[in-house]
């Protein structure tokens, strides 16, 4: 499929990032345009619904920023947005002003940030390096209207570090609520309540209550408690910590684990989003919540994958699936959810290239175990196999897929062990043991497609992203046996993106190795695991057909973790293409970059095939 005709079709889903003002009319979003540049826009709903009448809103080329939230201030009427620069990964705040970014902060990096309730002042943790026990952070209060800024405590005595998450102001901005890490493993998370007149740090959770990836629910606190999301009993629940008591109390639980879920403060309504893939539908479950009180009051229904986007007055919902690009709709909170907003995220011309199937399926792993996955079928002769090697089992639309599809390449796409979306304790089973058992299931997976599709191992192969990149190559280096099971396999092909081949070199020089802290244990107990696991120290057993491609400038997967590895390559005999992009980060920055990268992935398959 030529370059061309994948960037035409790609310009049919130029829209990014959107955000949805609390006056629930307003809407904001990047567009790529013609040039490569990603602008910013602005659409009033009460005008019209149509995304391609939207308002250049600042003439500022955002396609070499990464983004992690943008959401827009009603009562600074300016967006807020957490961004780098130059694909860096050093994120700051900026807010949007009418003809220019406005720098919040300046600092090495921002994790965890609140704004208090008026939305004068800012609370931040500012990252500023690391010792043996985590990252280091300064935490800071800054006011928006002055820029008077107030340092509030570190924590470089504290075994919880600040990382990641939310910091939630209440008593009158008197106290702070602030996620936390236990030495910055992801294994471990609490809540720490700071006192701004009496500057004490106090711990909240039990021991026994810590898990990873808890989440606080904003605009639950008070004087009296707080809400929070966490999935310590294999699913994610509501759960109430009371001040007075000191006490944990689970209040709602999902009975599957959530796609997402939101709460709004205005109606004290929590919503969420829980996904059936064996029937391809998704339940929204709303739950009118009051501290340790907590009732459902409605449950809806809906094909597909649905995700909330927004929850204010309106009940914004996001609407995919492998051959359904995204629509968002909005709901009124009444019996059956009324729709009152229906938007395309999308152009027409994008439908022209769905015209394959998919299905869900499940197959059995070397152990037993059952891996949930989609596959997908295009019309006519199926050429070849691409497995996704990491963040697979989601059913939403992928223009890649669909452009493999049209080149008769079916997709794979497994919910290996470690993926989320399937509960704890399958996602936990990765944990210690990255570049294991997961791996395994890519194996038992390309012997399903055998089977299920009649091809042999030479037109199936690997292909992933970042950890999925990692994967790739643990796959095409993998030992022939593993613990005391056959796991030799004479892969097709194998295609790594922004992935690494060094363990100890992502550890030393990511800006993410408590990623690694999570996945194999702290690098100085586990320095052998490490090497083991690094298949640049396993390039002996690669035989098939590997293309790399990486950016010079991703901060979060750096090139020295390849560099050795794609040495290896360019000396060796087996068939390989490197595409090494200067200035590049961690992801796509434009159309024509997405394209390319498409068109030559394709190409590689069907020559190596």
């Amino acid at each position: 499929m030529k370059v061309e005709k994948i960037e035409s079709l790609l310009k049919s889903t130029p829209y990014k990032n959107l955000t949805i003002g609390d006056d629930d009319h307003t809407l904001h979003f990047l567009k790529d345009q013609d040039d490569g540049s990603k602008l910013l826009y602005k659409l009033d709903l009460k005008e019209s619904c149509d995304l391609e009448s939207a308002k250049l809103l600042l003439d500022e080329d955002f396609s070499k920023r990464t983004f992690f939230n943008i959401f827009y201030s009603e009562i600074h009427k300016k967006l807020l947005i957490e961004s780098d620069q130059a694909f860096n990964e050093e994120f700051n705040l900026y807010f949007v002003s009418k003809d220019h970014l406005e720098t919040v902060t300046d600092e090495p990096f921002i994790g965890v940030f609140g704004l208090s309730p008026e939305e004068e002042l800012l609370a931040f943790a500012s990252r500023h390096g690391k010792d043996e026990n985590g990252y280091l952070s300064t935490f800071k209060c800054k006011n928006l209207l002055t820029g008077e800024e107030e340092v509030l405590f570190e924590d470089r005595d504290l075994d919880y570090r600040l990382g990641w998450g939310k910091a939630l102001f209440f008593d009158d901005n008197k106290k702070l609520i602030i996620s936390c890490d236990y030495k910055s493993q992801r294994r471990k998370n609490n809540f720490l309540l700071f006192d701004r007149e009496t500057k004490k740090v106090e711990f909240l959770i039990p021991e026994e209550e810590q898990v990873a990836g808890m989440i606080l629910l904003s605009g639950t606190q008070s004087e009296k408690g707080f809400n929070y999301i966490s999935d310590k009993e294999g699913t994610d629940a509501i759960y109430w910590y009371d001040f007075e008591k000191k006490s944990v109390t689970k209040v709602f639980q999902c009975k599957d684990d959530a796609h997402n879920f939101h709460y709004s403060k205005k109606k004290g309504i929590f919503a969420a989003s829980v996904a059936d893939r064996r029937n391809n539908s998704t339940t929204i479950t709303l739950v009118r919540l009051k501290g340790p009180q907590a009732d459902v009051i409605q449950e809806k229904k809906f094909e597909g994958s649905v995700y909330i986007n927004k929850f204010n007055d309106l009940l914004w919902l996001h609407h995919t699936s492998i051959t359904t690009p995204a629509t968002i709709t909005a709901h009124e909170v009444a019996e059956d959810l009324p729709q009152k907003y229906k938007i395309p995220f999308y152009q027409e011309e994008i439908k022209s290239i769905i015209n394959f199937d998919y299905e869900y399926l499940e197959y059995e792993s070397f152990d037993g175990q059952k891996v949930p996955a989609l596959l997908t079928l295009p019309q006519g002769e199926i050429k070849a196999v691409s497995i996704i090697s990491f963040y697979g089992g989601d059913n939403i639309f992928s223009k890649k897929m669909a452009f493999m599809a049209q080149n008769g390449i079916a997709v794979l796409s497994p919910g290996v062990r470690g993926s989320w979306n399937y509960g704890k304790e399958w996602r936990d089973q990765i944990k210690g043991d990255l570049g294991g058992a997961e791996v395994v299931d890519l194996i038992w997976g390309a012997k399903f497609c055998e089977k299920r599709l009649g091809l042999p191992p030479q037109k199936i192969g690997l292909a992933g992203g970042s950890h999925g990149g990692y994967a790739t190559l643990r796959g095409l280096t993998f030992p022939e046996e593993f613990e005391g099971i056959d796991t030799s396999y004479e892969w097709g092909f194998g295609i790594c993106t922004a992935g690494f081949a060094d363990l100890e070199k992502f550890y030393s020089e990511s800006n993410i190795p408590d990623w690694l802290d999570d996945m194999l244990g702290r690098y100085n107990e586990n320095i052998e695991k490490y090497r083991d696991r690094s298949p640049v120290n396993c390039f002996d057993r690669l035989k098939s057909p590997t293309l790399i491609e990486h950016g010079t400038n991703d901060a979060r997967v750096p090139y020295s973790t390849m560099e050795e590895f794609v040495t290896k390559l360019q000396e060796s005999n087996i068939p390989h293409e490197i595409m090494i992009k200067e200035g590049a980060g961690h992801n796509f920055a434009s159309i024509k970059e997405e394209a390319e990268v498409y068109a030559k992935h394709i190409a590689f398959i069907l020559k190596h095939i």
